[in-house]
């Protein structure tokens, strides 16, 4: 097994993992999930671009809506694909093609996110951290964007309600079952 298949293998584990969390928690579907991490993402990265240089993190502000805006509708119609072959005993092409994207930026933003970390300063001087606040948002902030790509090669879930709304329903129906119970009566 070579060190890209253990690698994937992990990676795909923990975006099944995370996913399975994202859904008994929300209910949300993995593409809920990839949309808020890569949103955020790009929020995080275009902070940390902004502090180290006001005028590019500003050219990045209308890339980054741009890029989420764009992988929101990537990301949703690959779940599409995904519900309407799984019943089907056919994969589809231009889902596996996708699935082959996502795992390359993936990768690609997580190599960059280890750069950006590993270049922040390791001691930042008190009162000058602007640097290392700089290079440990950018480097969150691929991060995220590496996981949102990770989640969508991730199992599908259905929609479903979220761990709250279960639980009161659960209590609800307690407490009617309680009520509804005849009073027993103790005989001596």
């Amino acid at each position: 097994m070579t060190l890209y298949d253990k690698f994937d293998k992990v990676a795909t584990y923990g975006a099944n993992q995370i996913v399975k969390s994202w859904n008994w928690t929300t209910g949300g579907t993995k593409s809920d999930l990839a949309v808020f991490l890569h949103t955020s993402g790009w929020g995080v990265f275009t902070t940390g671009v902004a502090i180290s240089n006001k005028i590019f993190g500003a050219m990045t502000v209308p890339i980054s809506i741009g890029l989420s805006y764009v992988n929101f509708q990537i990301f949703k119609d690959q779940e599409k694909l995904e519900n309407q072959f799984k019943d089907k005993e056919v994969k589809s092409y231009d889902v596996e093609k996708r699935r082959g994207v996502n795992f390359l930026l993936g990768g690609f933003f997580s190599g960059l996110s280890g750069v950006n970390l590993l270049s922040a300063p390791e001691y930042p001087v008190l009162g000058n951290n602007q640097e290392y606040i700089s290079n440990t948002l950018q480097g969150c902030g691929q991060t995220l964007l590496a996981l949102s790509y990770y989640v969508m090669n991730a199992d599908s879930l259905p929609p479903r309600k979220n761990c709250l709304s279960r639980g009161l329903d659960y209590l609800v129906e307690s407490v009617e079952s309680y009520k509804n119970e005849p009073v027993r009566s103790r005989a001596n």
